[in-house]
């Protein structure tokens, strides 16, 4: 997607989404076992946090991908019950936020 945009002189960003079982997000330790336990989603998320471990690293080297993955940080209540993956109406509006914050700092919107 990037090489095509800038083929064509067109703005890109890649925003890295938060995940609940890497780094700092505090949901809750049962909530964590209990994910953990299953064992389709252990391995899936053994892969995610794999995956998690390598892209933050990589992705500073990319101006165009932006890390959200901190967001959560220190948060609760932001992903649906149960759900590593996939966030609640708190966590979506803190993306949002989050997101918004970006493109009007680095004048990706017109004021």
């Amino acid at each position: 997607m990037y090489a095509c945009c800038k083929e064509f002189n067109i703005p890109f960003l890649c925003f890295l989404q938060p995940y609940a079982l890497y780094e700092n997000n505090k949901l809750a330790m049962e909530e964590k076992n209990k994910i953990l336990l299953n064992p389709i989603s252990k391995s899936y998320c053994k892969q995610a946090i794999q995956f998690y471990e390598h892209i933050t690293t990589v992705s500073k080297g990319y101006p165009y991908i932006v890390d959200l993955t901190g967001i959560f940080d220190n948060q609760t209540d932001c992903f649906r019950h149960g759900d590593p993956i996939h966030w609640n109406e708190k966590g979506n509006q803190m993306i949002a936020d989050a997101i918004f914050r970006y493109l009007m700092k680095y004048d990706f919107l017109k004021k």
